[in-house]
This record gives structure tokens, C-alpha cells and sequence, in this order.
């Protein structure tokens, strides 16, 4: 008798566990992976155990007793098992409705709008009696009612809860680490380089809150199979507050961070009741019920809670793990045969890209123009008819004093603004109206005035991500890690270290870029950007913060990329000797409008230039 009450005390404690282990890795890939802020995820997590419970106990057996009383319904193995696809189907179908409109939102504004979800779903609950209101839904466990032993029952359901965890960590596991897994993590840590690398906002932000939400309706139906009784009081806003506080607890963006954090704040109040001399008693502590058997280990859980959390925001703010992972010493050994393999002479994308290319000498025809452009925000005219016409292989330089309206030019030409009058083309296709991650699929890259590493990736990873936007393999093939998934991996990682090479900064592939010195972080931003294959390249004050041998260094390397991938540059410096060594022609902006355009000598020599910009020195 008692070994069959330690069977079912911690065969409920670590059924329990499994579905709290899947509700957090599901919610890390939305807060801390993708960095967004939900509050409602235990509205999901609702919405899949009440769909699971309503298929388990509607889809089964009606029965009509003889005594003509009311007939009743049963559930039955088939709507059992019907009862998770349609759970996992209903949270991500909640998690797409919710996601489109509140994805548009960033920080707290995502935050309360997400826990509204979740309020409201507790409400509907409440008021339909058709799930029960505010007793929620009841029915027999099938399980236990078709297995003669008790045991067997827990055992079955061990395996189902722990197959789930399984399953959710492979796939999330394999999602982050993968060529769509390296835009979710760049929108974390810079949208706006993400979405100029060819990162599409909306449609990564909807799939990650798809995902975590049919990773939720999954724990709601294995909980609801388990418990057979879904309540209203399972769902409360402190259920959600606790799923995040393990999340940020284990470190955001960890998947070893957030299984220890679970299970550190999961089993800790459970020994702590063993452990008390006046509740020596099995307890069966669930955080989703809030109960608690004994007021005194209540009261002491709820100090040594709140001592925790300050000591972790105190000594490690970023959580247990930060953003690190435990890996084993065979996969590491793989990672570095792979990188060595990596080194092997080959020829890149951009190498074919080149190849595929008219040669200059044949194609003097524009590749990028702009004409009459115009943007004013309120009564400030940034830009006033701006026109420009790039050729194939050019560099032109784009200078002016600050404030002259240089970046703002580059924001239009890569789809940052939306121009008030005006037509940009490139190879005659209008660009204008196009959103940034679709004007860089067409073929427009640039760097930015502020360094906008993605500092919590490495090196290799920022310059892979510059792949994405000419990514072929599917979502499904790289959850299933099929072929086109290998294929694609293989093709990005040699291609990405040979764009290091070029700019030397191989040796780096594994240093985090917030690491990197100042100078090496101006070069790995040329590399990323060079990852998306682009025709035009637009560099905006790349030589800033460097000396002269540095700015010389990078005049040449520059040159030697034009000669490499025949590429058109536009490139705003104020360091007038790099400008004019590297650019054939330069335009000059004064308060939003063109003063000047000609070689450096006619530049030089121009009053309006030395009066506006240069100096009376700066032009003899």
C-alpha cells in the first residue's frame, strides 16, 4: 500500500513536471529566442486543455440510462486520442488569431495585450456551460478506467507527458539552430538589421507565436487527459506569471536554462513539504492549482522565493545559463570537423553569382536610379528631389555636413521610408512601396551609420544570417532535418567562412560580435551585408572611428570586393581623403538637396562645396 502511494505521489509529480517543462521551452522560443513579450501564454495552454477535454468528452460514448434519466457522455480511446491534434489545432489556430493583430506591438504593449487574450479566454470559460463554467469540465479517465492497475496507469501517462517534452525540445532544438532559427534569434536582438538583411518581420514573429502556441495546446491536452478536470482556477494570471519568471529565471534564449529553472521552481516547494517536521505526509503540491496543504510551507516558499529572485537579478541578471547551452563533447568535436572541412578552396555563391553577371565593360546601362525622390516629416524637408544613377561596377561617394539628409537618402533607396514623391528603380523594377527584407531580396544591401551587430550571435552566425533571404530549404525539412536542410547548412557555412577570409576575420567565427574590437566590427557588418548576394551595396560612413592605415586597409579591401562580385557601391563618409581614393564620382547634400556632383577634383575645387561643407583650406 505505501509503495503504491509513493507510485502515484511522484508518478503525478513528474507527469506534472513534463507538461510544465513543455508550457516554458514553448514560451523561451517566443520571449527569449524571438524576444518578444507574452504574458498570456497559459491562455494558450487553456485553450487546448478546454478543446481537448470538450473533443475527449463530446466525440465519446452518449449514454441513455434506462431509468430515463438524462443521458450522459463518456469518453472513449478514440476520442482520447482525438483529443491532442485537435488541442494542438485549436491553440495554434488562437495562437495565428492573436499573433497577427498583437504582433504589431512591441514590448509592454505586447505584454498587456497578450495577458488580455488570456483574461478573456478565463472569462468565456467561466460563462459557457457548456465547458462547465466555473466548475470546468469533469470525466472519467479513460486510462485509468480501461487499465486494471494503477500503476500501469501512471506508467502510461509518464511515457505520453515525458514523449511530449521530448518531442517539443527536438523540434524546437532543431528549429533555432538552422537558417530560419538565426532570423528568429536576429529579430530578437535588432529588428530593424534583421528586416534589411531580408528578415521578413511579420511572417517569422506569427510563426514563432504559432509554434509555442501548438506546443502549449499540447501540454493543455496531455494535462487535460491526465487530470480529467479542466477549471477555470488552473489558468490563473499567476499560473502565466510563474511560466515566465522560469523562463527569464533559466536564462532567455536557453533551453538548459529553462529545463533547470523548471525544475529547480517545480520541486523545490515539493521537498521542501517532505522536508518540514509537521508535513512529513506525501503533499501533492501543484503550482497550476495553486494549493498548498500546510500554511507554513507556504509562508516559507514565499521567502526563499522572492531571496531568490533577487539573488539571480543581483548576481546574473541574464538568468542561470544567460544564453549558453550544454552540449555534449561529441557534438562539439563534430562542430569543429565541420568548420575544418569548411576551409577546403571552393567556389562560393557569390562567386557563381559573379559569373552569371554581364561584365562592366559590356553594360553601361543604370542599375539603380532614383528620381526627383522627395521625404519630409511635418514642416522639415529631409530630402528634396534627390536623383541619382548608378552603374554597374560604380562607386560613388555621398557626402555633406550632418544633418544634410545622407541616411535618410539610404532609407528610402532600402524601403526604411516610403518616399512623398519620386521613383526609384533597380534594373528597371520599381522598388518603391516595397518593404525592406523584399527591396533586399531584389538586391540592395547596406550597412549602418551605428554599428547593428546582433551582439548575443556569433561572428559566423551574423554573417549566415545574411543568407536567409535566398534560403530554399522548408520549415518542414528543417525540423526533419532532411536533405535540403544538410544541403543548405553545408552551402551557407562555406560560403559564410569564406566571406570571413575575405575580410579576415575568420579566427573570430566563434567570438560573440559585441566582443569584436570596434574596427572588426565595421568589416563583419560588410560581410553580413555581402551574404545576401546584393547588387548594389550601400555603406554608410564605413570607415568611421578608424586611422589612417586602417581607412587605407579598408579602401583597398573595398576595391578588391568591386573587382570581385562587379558590385555598385553608394558610400557616405566624412573622411574626404577615403572618399574621394575610392569613389569615381561624388555627390554632395546640403539640407536635403543636391549642391554639387562630380569627380573629386571638380568636387574639391566647387565654391558651393568649400562654402557648405569643405572649408576654404579643405578646397585649396
Amino acid at each position: 500500500m505505501e509503495f503504491d502511494r509513493l507510485i502515484s505521489f511522484w508518478g503525478h509529480h513528474f507527469i506534472m513536471l513534463a507538461i510544465w517543462l513543455t508550457l516554458t521551452l514553448s514560451l523561451n522560443l517566443i520571449n527569449g529566442f524571438c524576444g518578444l513579450f507574452s504574458l498570456g501564454h497559459h491562455g494558450l495552454w487553456a485553450v487546448g486543455a478546454y478543446a481537448s477535454a470538450a473533443t475527449t468528452l463530446y466525440m465519446g460514448h452518449q449514454v441513455i440510462p434506462v431509468d430515463g434519466s438524462l443521458p450522459y457522455w463518456e469518453p472513449t480511446w478514440f476520442s482520447f486520442c482525438l483529443s491532442f491534434p485537435v488541442g494542438v489545432g485549436v491553440a495554434a489556430l488562437f495562437g495565428l488569431l492573436v499573433g497577427v493583430p498583437c504582433l504589431r506591438l512591441r514590448g509592454d504593449y505586447l505584454a498587456i495585450a497578450t495577458l488580455g487574450f488570456s483574461e478573456i479566454v478565463r472569462n468565456v470559460v467561466q460563462n459557457s456551460e457548456k465547458l462547465g463554467q466555473s466548475l470546468g469540465m469533469s470525466f472519467p479517465n479513460i486510462v485509468r478506467t480501461t487499465v486494471k492497475e494503477r500503476r500501469t496507469s501512471y506508467f502510461i501517462f509518464l511515457l505520453l507527458a515525458w514523449a511530449v517534452v521530448a518531442v517539443t525540445l527536438l523540434v524546437l532544438r532543431n528549429l533555432v539552430h538552422s537558417t530560419h532559427g538565426r532570423a528568429i534569434r536576429a529579430i530578437r536582438d535588432d529588428e530593424r538589421a534583421a528586416e534589411l538583411l531580408g528578415v521578413n518581420l511579420t511572417r517569422y514573429k506569427v510563426l514563432v507565436f504559432v509554434i509555442g502556441a501548438a506546443f502549449a495546446g499540447l501540454a493543455g491536452a496531455v494535462f487535460s487527459g491526465y487530470n480529467a478536470q479542466v477549471t477555470p482556477e488552473h489558468f490563473k494570471f499567476e499560473v502565466g506569471v510563474l511560466m515566465v519568471v522560469m523562463v527569464v529565471l533559466g536564462g532567455m534564449g536557453s533551453f538548459t536554462g529553462t529545463i533547470l529553472a523548471t525544475v529547480l521552481l517545480y520541486f523545490a516547494p515539493v521537498l521542501l513539504a517532505l522536508w518540514l517536521p509537521a508535513t512529513r505526509i506525501p503533499v501533492f503540491y501543484d503550482p497550476t492549482q495553486g494549493g498548498w496543504v500546510h500554511r507554513e510551507v507556504k509562508e516559507l516558499w514565499q521567502v526563499l522565493f522572492s531571496l531568490l529572485l533577487i539573488v539571480v537579478v543581483v548576481v546574473r541578471p541574464e538568468g542561470i545559463m544567460g544564453g549558453y547551452e550544454l552540449r555534449w563533447p561529441w557534438r562539439r568535436k563534430r562542430k569543429e570537423e565541420k568548420a575544418a572541412k569548411s576551409r577546403l578552396p571552393t567556389v562560393s555563391g557569390q562567386e557563381r553569382k559573379e559569373k552569371n553577371q554581364e561584365p562592366r565593360a559590356n553594360s553601361q546601362q543604370p542599375l539603380l536610379v532614383a528620381r526627383s525622390l522627395n521625404k519630409h516629416f511635418g514642416g522639415l524637408y529631409a530630402v528634396s528631389d534627390f536623383s541619382i544613377s548608378l552603374t554597374p561596377g560604380e562607386i560613388v561617394g555621398l557626402i555633406g555636413p550632418n544633418g544634410a539628409g545622407k541616411t535618410t537618402v539610404f532609407n528610402l533607396l532600402t524601403g526604411v521610408y516610403k518616399p512623398d514623391g519620386g521613383q526609384i528603380e533597380l534594373g528597371g523594377t520599381s522598388l518603391v512601396g516595397l518593404s525592406p527584407d523584399r527591396v533586399t531580396g531584389r538586391g540592395i544591401a547596406r550597412t549602418f551609420q551605428n554599428i547593428r551587430l546582433f551582439g548575443q550571435m556569433t561572428v559566423l552566425e551574423n554573417v549566415k544570417v545574411g543568407f536567409q533571404v535566398h534560403n530554399t530549404a522548408g520549415l518542414a525539412s528543417t525540423v526533419l532535418r532532411g536533405r535540403a536542410f544538410h544541403d543548405e547548412e553545408a552551402r551557407v557555412e562555406t560560403e559564410a567562412r569564406e566571406l570571413l577570409r575575405l575580410l579576415g576575420l575568420e579566427e573570430h567565427a566563434e567570438t560573440l560580435s559585441r566582443n569584436l574590437p570596434y574596427g572588426q566590427q565595421r568589416k563583419l557588418e560588410i560581410a553580413r551585408a555581402l551574404a545576401t548576394a546584393p547588387k548594389v551595396l550601400l555603406l554608410d560612413e564605413p570607415a568611421a572611428g578608424m586611422n589612417d592605415s586602417e581607412s587605407a586597409a579598408l579602401r583597398e579591401l573595398l576595391l578588391r570586393i568591386r573587382e570581385r562580385y562587379n558590385l555598385t557601391m553608394l558610400v557616405i563618409e566624412h573622411d574626404m581623403p577615403f572618399v574621394m581614393g575610392l569613389a569615381g564620382r561624388l555627390l554632395v547634400l546640403d539640407d536635403g538637396l543636391t549642391i554639387a556632383e562630380g569627380t573629386a577634383a571638380e568636387i574639391r575645387t566647387n565654391p558651393a562645396v568649400i562654402e557648405a561643407y569643405l572649408g576654404v583650406e579643405a578646397g585649396v
